[in-house]
């Protein structure tokens, strides 16, 4: 049996039969506790650090895409069920949901003091003009810099494997794209000290008892330049948009008067009966909670029950798709290498791997987040990003370019692929959904 017909056979029994279907939900209720509780942990701090592109740079924080992944689940029709539909889900505006996300002069109404909202406002910088304004102000043209300023970023300091990587891709898109380096900096330290903050447990009614230091309010984490530093950090706000001596610029950031305290510049929400911000947050955390048991059916979701009872089911055909391409690009790196006499050792070799892997995830990946800025890129910037990232991994920066231009074919082909089976799944999903 081939690599390909074999990992088919073990998707189809491992997760998209019915009694596959069965023992994920046994395993996803054994997993509750902790599978909503780390989702809680990681999502938070990405939520309120989205914050920044819209105190920061005017962005609305409905733009921001952590604030978009809102999805409501729903039952199928009698119908619709023998169809295949085993659950619909659909994604949310988030403005539908908080109408306060829309624009920024509703969103500082309800999040802060009548005094506070004024105070900020005052100090937003407005919509600026590409060409003409700097870049720490110009979000809206070219697209590339609004994809990384309102969601890209975001992914970097979620989904970087270390301190050191985050810098890295931070820095890379910073400089192919000529956004103002102190911008750059200054979001990479915000992003960094909140993280750390959640990590250590310094900011009040925003820590996991099981999973936070005990600390005195100060926050200690590794600045842009690659120095570990040390912050006392008073809220939420001034962990947002506070300044500090020796890291922050002047015009990056809002000075906070002496009095300032933990929830005094954030409103409350009487009709939730909580703190406004903190019900903004929790309304994501809580929708997350409760997708995660029904995640099982969505797996196996738009499969009749002829089809779910198959060796090998439809949606193990689907999902092979990208698997398949993955062995073909995992081959053409092989084959570049072996001409050029590179990359013997193994763990190098699959780096490389794992580099086009990326590049393939970032332009042609379905369902992920945060590759907005890739994929609006020119093919230019597209690949001295790529190179300047992956050598900052310790590639090598002479071989890169050339890697990139033989394997980009390849990946666009494969990419087309990818589109058409993406397309042909939604065709047959909504075959099922109007075949009432």
């Amino acid at each position: 049996m081939s690599e390909l017909a074999e990992w088919k056979l073990k998707l189809s029994q491992k997760t998209s039969t019915d009694d596959a279907v069965d023992q994920l939900i046994s395993r996803f209720f054994d997993t509750f506790d902790y599978g909503t509780g780390y989702a809680d942990y990681v999502t938070t701090d990405t939520l309120l650090s989205g914050f920044y592109s819209s105190l920061m740079l005017g962005i609305p924080l409905a733009d921001v895409v952590p604030w978009q992944l809102l999805f409501q689940v729903e039952l199928p029709s009698p119908e619709e069920y023998i169809q295949g539909v085993l659950l619909e889900i659909r994604r949310v505006p988030p403005e539908q949901v908080l109408p306060q996300l829309e624009t920024i002069d509703q969103l500082l109404g309800y999040v802060f003091e009548p005094e506070w909202s004024g105070y900020i406002q005052q100090q937003i910088p407005g919509k600026a003009v590409y060409g003409r304004s700097r870049y720490d102000q110009s979000y809206f043209d070219p697209t590339a810099v609004a994809n990384f300023l309102r969601s890209t970023a975001y992914a970097f300091a979620k989904k970087g494997t270390s301190d050191q990587a985050v810098r890295a891709k931070i820095r890379a898109a910073a400089e192919v794209l000529g956004i103002e380096p102190a911008l750059a900096e200054d979001l990479h330290n915000r992003l960094a000290m909140f993280s750390a903050a959640k990590a250590q447990g310094a900011l009040a009614n925003y820590a996991w008892v099981d999973a936070t230091e005990l600390t005195d309010g100060r926050v200690r984490f590794r600045a842009y330049d690659g120095s570990e530093v040390e912050v006392e950090v008073d809220g939420v706000l001034d962990a947002l948009v506070g300044c500090y001596a020796d890291l922050s610029f002047a015009d990056l950031c809002f000075a906070t008067p002496g009095d300032y305290y933990r929830y005094y510049p954030l409103r409350y929400d009487p009709s939730v009966a909580q703190v406004a911000l903190e019900y903004m947050v929790s309304l994501f955390s809580r929708g997350f909670r409760e997708r995660y048991l029904v995640t099982p059916l969505l797996i196996a979701n738009y499969q009749t029950a002829e089809q779910r009872a198959r060796a090998v089911t439809d949606m193990a055909e689907r999902y092979s798709v990208p698997t398949s391409h993955r062995l073909a690009l995992e081959r053409a790196v092989d084959s570049f290498l072996d001409s050029r006499g590179a990359a013997a050792d193994p763990v190098t070799r699959n780096l490389y791997r794992v580099a086009v892997l990326d590049l393939y995830g970032s332009l042609y990946g379905v369902h992920r987040w945060g590759d907005e800025m890739q994929r609006s890129m020119t093919r230019e910037q597209l690949k001295e990003f790529w190179v300047r990232r992956w050598s900052e991994a310790g590639l090598d920066a002479s071989l890169l370019p050339d890697l990139f231009d033989a394997v980009i074919g390849t990946v666009d082909a494969l990419g087309a692929v990818r589109m058409a089976e993406v397309a042909k799944s939604l065709r047959r999903r909504l075959q099922a959904l109007r075949s009432r």
